[in-house]
């Protein structure tokens, strides 16, 4: 009985199967796999005329064929050499295989399984980008970088693991890949780049590696269905608007290692329940925490110097905040509009608190402030206390 390749639709995993066979179990993640209309398993792949190659590197190619198998000698795909080529389904690649250069399949919107093989080291710089049909990837264990934008705007795309090996994920590797339910971090991964997972909006759980440390500027922005991502103790810098617009977040545990929040880190995460600022970051950036409208306390540790303007506003469920006898700055509208803030106790060692720093705390009846040690512009416009220009 014959055998054909069969590729497994939740891990992107090919195998071979017998050829009269309408279901197969995956031999890497055990899912199960059936024949449906509007699915086709099986990949019976041409390799004909339509390659241009210099030595073992693939240059372009312009055959016919839907379902391409690579010829064995190719180690290297050059930059582009499927760029733009609308009509293709599937792309083989034989064991040499070492390389697939930058855009190599660039706006392939029909592509649906790669099957890249042990011993592949490299993905290039957009290298998938917009490929819109690619549901699910095997990335090999081999693979040790995967560049920038490499899988941008793969919008079938459900689930990735990556390799063992990186120590980093490139910016907007996986951005707008809106089906991405799933990914698995190794523990080799130290840093994750700028809009690495922007806009993943079906995205609802991210659990970072121990080794991580640091997250780049609007690496989750916009995944709008996250609800929980756990933060390691190793993390020391998140980025601005790392979180941002993360409606759905709930829980997000800052490490007492971690040194820097970016400006708009956590902004407009609407469902955040609770902030609490370690003593290891110096200050608070600007609207870091701002429309966080269900966390209700605040606690700001020792060691904390600034707060820095707009840091809270319009957090407008917030009832009570503790800061810190560290603190010396409280920054133009940094409790702006948190309208059920009913008390706040401001340290003595507060040298400034800016304009409109409390404006708009409806409900803000009581406040402990040392007079003769702060600077007062205008803090406490629209607030029953009624402080203004002191």
């Amino acid at each position: 009985m014959s055998t054909v390749m069969a590729i497994c639709l939740e891990c992107g995993q090919a195998m071979s199967v017998e050829s009269d066979s309408d279901y197969f179990v995956c031999n890497t993640c055990h899912s199960p796999n059936a024949s449906s209309e509007g699915i086709d398993l099986y990949i019976a792949g041409c390799a004909k005329d339509g390659f241009e190659l210099s030595g073992t590197t693939l240059l372009e190619y312009s055959g016919p064929c839907i379902d391409v198998i690579l010829p064995k000698e190719v180690a290297a795909i050059a930059p582009s050499a499927f760029a733009g080529r609308d009509d293709i389904r599937s792309i083989q690649a034989s064991s040499s295989l070492e390389i697939i250069g930058d855009s190599a399949f660039y706006g392939c919107t029909a592509l649906c399984y790669a099957i890249l093989p042990e011993g592949l080291l490299y993905i290039g710089n957009f290298a998938f980008y917009q490929c819109e049909a690619l549901s699910s990837i095997y990335i090999p264990e081999s693979v040790e970088q995967i560049g920038s934008d490499a899988f941008f705007g793969c919008s079938a795309l459900r689930s990735v693991k990556l390799p063992p090996k990186i120590n980093m994920i490139s910016d907007s590797a996986f951005g707008n890949c809106s089906a991405l339910v799933g990914i698995s971090i190794p523990g080799s991964v130290k840093s994750i780049g700028e809009n690495a997972f922007s806009a993943c909006t079906a995205l609802s759980i991210a659990i970072l590696p121990e080794s991580l440390e640091k997250i780049g500027d609007y690496a989750f922005q916009r995944c709008t269905a996250l609800r929980e991502v756990y933060l390691p103790e190793s993390l020391n810098y998140i980025g601005n608007g790392a979180f941002t617009s993360c409606i759905s977040l709930s829980k997000a545990a800052l490490p007492g290692a971690v040194e820097f929040i970016g400006e708009e880190a956590f902004y407009g995460c609407a469902s955040l329940e609770g902030i609490i600022i370690p003593g290891s970051v110096q200050k608070i950036e600007y609207r870091s925490f701002s429309k966080c409208e269900r966390a209700e306390s605040l606690i700001v540790n020792e060691g904390v110097e600034a707060i820095n303007g707009s840091a809270f506003m319009a957090c407008t469920s917030l009832k009570a905040a503790k800061l810190p006898e560290t603190l010396n700055h409280i920054g133009h509208s940094a409790f702006a509009g948190c309208e059920e803030l009913e008390e706040i106790n401001i340290p003595k060692s507060v040298a400034f608190i800016g304009d409109a720093a409390f404006s708009g705390c409806a409900s803000l009846a009581s406040v402990d402030i040392a007079l003769r040690s702060v600077r007062i512009l205008s803090a406490f416009l629209d607030t029953p206390w009624g402080m203004s220009g002191l």
